[in-house]
């Protein structure tokens, strides 16, 4: 069974709750790498390397966040609503707030590639990057620690099935 998305393919899984525990280790890894791009140019200037950086992750949460965000809003969240509805809107909420600030760092990446630079352009990709990295953070940390933890005694070992099959049709 691989069911994974990219950065876990060939890995196998028999709970769909660790696949997602999977793509968040890999997510956190991605943070540190915005992280450090984003202090990098912020401590020492603009760099390619570092504005690559930052364009990668953009590259990355466009297809595997969004990936595993649609995965979690159309499989995920319905199972849990009736059970935790609080919780669930928190999280979607999170996602709203994490998408609206990927789309403020795409405009603002945008306007430094065309050339489209005006004083602040560079903190601007600088401050949002961080404010994504701390949305993101903490947005993984609330899905591992509160929101996974119940999943877990919620579902029975056949709804844990068919979500595993879901989950592995969607990717």
């Amino acid at each position: 069974m691989k069911t994974s998305t990219e950065a876990g393919k060939g890995t196998t899984f028999n709970n769909p709750i660790d696949l997602l525990l999977h793509d968040h280790e890999k997510g956190m890894v991605q943070l540190s790498l915005l992280e450090q791009a984003a202090e990098s140019i912020r401590v020492n200037g603009f760099s390619p390397e570092a504005f690559e950086q930052i364009a990668a992750t953009i590259r990355w949460m466009n297809t595997e966040v969004r990936k595993h965000t649609e995965i979690e809003e159309r499989l995920v969240f319905p199972l849990v609503e009736s059970h935790m509805k609080s919780l669930a809107e928190q999280v979607r909420g999170e996602h709203r707030d994490l998408w609206d600030a990927f789309s403020d760092l795409l405009a603002a990446v945008k306007e430094v590639e065309e050339g489209r630079l005006h004083g602040t352009s560079i903190r601007n990709v600088v401050s949002i990057a961080e404010m994504i990295v701390e949305l993101m953070r903490t947005h993984i940390r609330r899905e591992n620690t509160i929101l996974f933890p119940a999943i877990r005694q919620l579902l029975s070992n056949k709804e844990r099935q068919d979500l595993l099959e879901a989950i592995q049709k969607a990717l």
